[in-house]
C-alpha cells in the first residue's frame, strides 16, 4: 500500500513539472482608458486560456506616450516586465538606447513572412538598423470633418466635399473657410470656417499635405526644410495672418477646451462654432453620441494637388531588455498583435487595425468606418528615428512661432534642423 502511494506521488510531481506549472509572463500597461483596460484584460484572460504553458498577468503602472521612467527604472534594475505596450513611433528611439529586445530570432524563425501582413507604415516603425523591435498594434488616421448646415448656411453645397469626389484643395478649402467665419460687435469670432492648426492639424498633417518629406534615409538628415514642407508652414502662417493671430488665438482659447473640464459635448464643432476640424477616427464616437448623422460630413485632408494624404500613429508591444521570459513573451505579442487579438482590441476600443487581414472584415465595420479604413492604404506614419521625440518637440515649436505670426516658416525650420541634426548624427551609420 506504501509502495503505490509513492509511485502516484511521483506520478503527479512529474505531471506538474512537465506540463502543469505555467510560466508567467509579466505584461506592463500604462492607460487609465477603461476601454482601453477591458480590451486587455480580454485579450490576456482569452490568451491565457488558449495556452497550456504560459499565464500572462497584467499589470497598470504609470506613465504617458513618451514618459517610461519607470520602465528605464525597473529594467536598469533587474526588476521589468516581459511585455511592455510602448508607443510605436517611439521604438527606434528606445531600441537605439538599448532598453530593448530584439526579436528579429523569433520573427526569423516564423513560417510566415509577418512583415507582409502589418501595413507597411506600421511594421517600419517598429525597425531599428533593420532589425525588429516590436511588433505593431492598433493605428489610427486623420481626416477632415465638415458641418453640413455651417456649409449650407455659406451658400456651399455639402456635397461638394464629399469623399467621392476626392479631397479639395488647400486653396479651395481657405476659400470655403473664410466664407463660414462671423465676427461680434467687438470684432471677436463668433462662429470659424476652419482654423489648420487644430486638433490634429500638426506639422506632419499639413506637410505631407503638401507633398513634403520630413527625412532623407539615404543621407541621415532630417529634411523640415523640404521645399514642400516650408510651403506647408507657409500655408498656416498665411492663414494666421489672414484671420490674424490674437483674434484666432482668442477663439481657440475660447471654444477648443483642454484639461480634465473640458467636455465633448462643448466641443466647437459639436455646437456648430467651428464648420470644419481635422480630426481622427476616435472623433466619431463623439459624433454620433451628440449630432445627428445628417448634421456632419467626413471627408479626406485638403492638400495641395487633389492627391491623397494622411498619416498614422498608434501602439506596440516590445520586450524590454532583461525580461525573464522573453521566448514566452513573444508567444504572447504574436497572439496580442495579430488578428484574434486585434480583432478583439478593435470591438472593445473602437479603433483601427494594423493586421491587413483585419480591414475587410464587414462585421467590424459600418459606412464611416470604412471610408476611415480606406485611408490606411495611403497613410504615411512619422519617420522612425532614434530621436522621433525630439523631433516632435522642436517641429511643434516652430509651428506654435508660425501660427502666432511670431516667426517666418523658413527661419523656424531651418532651426529644428540645426537642434535635431546634430542628435541624429550619433545614430547615422
Amino acid at each position: 500500500m506504501l509502495r503505490i502511494n509513492i509511485f502516484v506521488v511521483i506520478f503527479i510531481l512529474l505531471i506538474s513539472s512537465s506540463g502543469f506549472a505555467k510560466t508567467q509572463v509579466v505584461f506592463w500597461d500604462r492607460s487609465t482608458n477603461p476601454f482601453v483596460i477591458k480590451a486587455l484584460k480580454q485579450i490576456v484572460a482569452d490568451f491565457n486560456a488558449s495556452s497550456t504553458d504560459i499565464e500572462v498577468k497584467m499589470v497598470q503602472v504609470s506613465g504617458d506616450e513618451t514618459n517610461i521612467a519607470k520602465l528605464m527604472s525597473a529594467v536598469a534594475s533587474g526588476t521589468g516586465p516581459d511585455v511592455y505596450r510602448l508607443d510605436r513611433f517611439t521604438v527606434p528611439e528606445r531600441a537605439a538606447t538599448r532598453l530593448l529586445h530584439d526579436i528579429t530570432p523569433f520573427v526569423n524563425a516564423e513560417k510566415i513572412d509577418l512583415r507582409k501582413q502589418y501595413l507597411d507604415f506600421a511594421w517600419q516603425e517598429v525597425l531599428y538598423r533593420n532589425r525588429v523591435f516590436g511588433l505593431p498594434l492598433e493605428t489610427d488616421t486623420r481626416v477632415l470633418y465638415y458641418r453640413k448646415d455651417m456649409l449650407r448656411q455659406a451658400g456651399i453645397d455639402p456635397e461638394e466635399l464629399s469623399p467621392e469626389n476626392g479631397p479639395i484643395t488647400t486653396t479651395r478649402l481657405k476659400e470655403i473657410a473664410f466664407k463660414m467665419n462671423r465676427v461680434d460687435d467687438s470684432g471677436d469670432y463668433t462662429h470659424v470656417g476652419f482654423v489648420p492648426w487644430g486638433e490634429q492639424g500638426w506639422h506632419y498633417t499639413w506637410g505631407f499635405a503638401f507633398g513634403g518629406e520630413f527625412y532623407d534615409a539615404e543621407k541621415c538628415r532630417v529634411t523640415p526644410n523640404n521645399p514642400n514642407v516650408v510651403a506647408a508652414f507657409n500655408f498656416l502662417y498665411d492663414w494666421s495672418k489672414m484671420m490674424r493671430p490674437r483674434m484666432a488665438e482668442k477663439f481657440m482659447d475660447s471654444y477648443f477646451g483642454t484639461g480634465s473640464d473640458f467636455s465633448p459635448a462643448r466641443h466647437p464643432f459639436v455646437t456648430g462654432r467651428l464648420g470644419m476640424v481635422v480630426s481622427g477616427n476616435w472623433f466619431v464616437t463623439t459624433l454620433k453620441k451628440h449630432l445627428e448623422d445628417s448634421q456632419w460630413g467626413v471627408t479626406f485632408i485638403p492638400t495641395k494637388n487633389k492627391s491623397k494624404a494622411t498619416w498614422s500613429g498608434g501602439w506596440s508591444v516590445v520586450i524590454p531588455k532583461n525580461a525573464k521570459h522573453p521566448k514566452e513573451a513573444y508567444q504572447f505579442m504574436r497572439y496580442y498583435s495579430s488578428a484574434e487579438g486585434q480583432r478583439t482590441y478593435v470591438k472593445i476600443r473602437k479603433t483601427m487595425t494594423t493586421w491587413k487581414s483585419l480591414i475587410k472584415e464587414k462585421e467590424l465595420l459600418d459606412s464611416t468606418d470604412k471610408f476611415l479604413w480606406d485611408t490606411l492604404f495611403f497613410s504615411k506614419s512619422r519617420p522612425p528615428l532614434p530621436v522621433g521625440a525630439l523631433y516632435w518637440n522642436q517641429l511643434t515649436r516652430a509651428q506654435q512661432k508660425i501660427v502666432t505670426n511670431k516667426e517666418k516658416p523658413e527661419a523656424a525650420l531651418n532651426a529644428v534642423k540645426e537642434k535635431v541634426q546634430g542628435r541624429l548624427e550619433r545614430y547615422c551609420p
